[in-house]
């Protein structure tokens, strides 16, 4: 355990989504603390500077307009304690508007965490909205909260999952506790982390537990839209699907990830030839489309547990997510019964 995670650490606020326009702002001398140090120069200025381009964040640096304690560095540089950090006027961004005026939905999302201490968060994130802004998205959770706590002095997503997904969705109150968060997912199968997904599938009854092992790799498909694949060169990943419930057409499943690829519950789903019920990228038309009059009207994959050790106090943590009302309806639909009979629930 880090003794320094111990430590609270004051920075400047998060600030909220934004858009390219705006007036620039004069030079500004920052002092690096711990909350900051061991980042990359050109990530830090990234989240100092919303809206700018990251061409244009390497070539201020490469000009020498940026420099660290009066001297020039490449962009790579890790920060450290105490460092000061020169920042040129440079044209940033406006706030959102759109980030004033957040739904209800996403509001009560946001203010009702299923875990909360002073290092960590996590929430249970609402299918249809994206884990950050961009690609077409106006605001996602980490701009939505930090546009509802602005007295935060740091907040970062621990990890990513899926747009259309729900679930759990962890986030670092300080740079440390991210760090050793990050340690913990890029030890994947050598820790106590563990993650476990709730799943309709289409396809063949499954019927006992299926161990699959396939490696994936990143691709994009004939549109230009990025995707993962099973790919023998890929990057090793190992899934567990254990069945709950199932009809001649549906299987309703936990899914245990030992790895943490890009899509991947919902491709080795695919591999077993039992795609995710509503999944448009890897799913069967055909099933989608009868589902969605069951209320099956998107993706119908749930983060329901993430288990990890706290980066301060050691001990082993498990947060729960509770499936969405979509879920309880298509389980309702499909089998006749409660959701809760099928996951052993009293």
């Amino acid at each position: 355990m880090n003794k320094d995670l111990k430590n609270k650490d004051k920075v400047s606020p998060s600030e909220p989504s934004v858009v390219a326009t705006a007036p620039k702002v004069g030079v500004q001398m920052q002092t690096i603390d711990s909350c900051h140090a061991g980042q990359r120069l050109d990530n830090y200025l990234l989240s100092q500077l919303k809206g700018v381009p990251k061409s244009r964040i390497y070539k201020i640096v490469r000009k020498g307009e940026v420099r660290i304690n009066k001297g020039r560095v490449k962009p790579d540089y890790k920060l450290q304690d105490g460092d000061v950090v020169r920042i040129p006027p440079v044209r940033v961004a406006q706030p959102n508007e759109a980030i004033s005026h957040l739904p209800g939905w996403v509001r009560a999302a946001m203010l009702a965490p299923i875990f909360e201490d002073e290092h960590i968060l996590a929430i249970n994130k609402p299918s249809g909205l994206a884990v950050h802004g961009g690609s077409g998205n106006a605001y996602g959770v980490i701009e939505a909260l930090r546009f509802l706590h602005p007295d935060w002095p740091f907040l970062e997503l621990a990890h990513r999952i899926d747009r259309q997904t729900s679930g759990c969705l962890l986030l670092a109150k300080s740079r440390p506790v991210l760090n050793d968060l990050h340690t913990q997912f890029r030890r994947e199968g050598e820790s106590e982390l563990e993650k476990t997904y709730l799943a309709f599938l289409t396809g063949a009854p499954l019927s006992e537990v299926r161990s699959v092992t396939a490696h994936i790799a990143q691709a994009r498909n004939a549109q230009g839209i990025k995707l993962a694949k099973i790919d023998p060169q890929g990057q090793s990943a190992k899934s567990v699907f254990m069945p709950l419930r199932s009809d001649k057409q549906h299987s309703f499943a936990r899914i245990i990830l030992h790895t943490g690829r890009m899509h991947q519950a919902r491709v080795h789903a695919q591999f077993l030839q039992r795609p995710v019920l509503g999944d448009d990228l890897y799913g069967n038309w055909q099933a989608n489309k009868a589902a969605q009059a069951l209320g099956g009207s998107r993706c119908m994959l749930h983060s329901a547990t993430y288990q990890f050790v706290h980066p301060v106090s050691g001990s082993t943590t498990k947060v729960k997510a509770p499936p969405s009302e979509d879920f309880v309806k298509l389980h309702q639909s499909l089998f006749g019964d409660d959701l809760g009979s099928s996951l052993g629930e009293a």
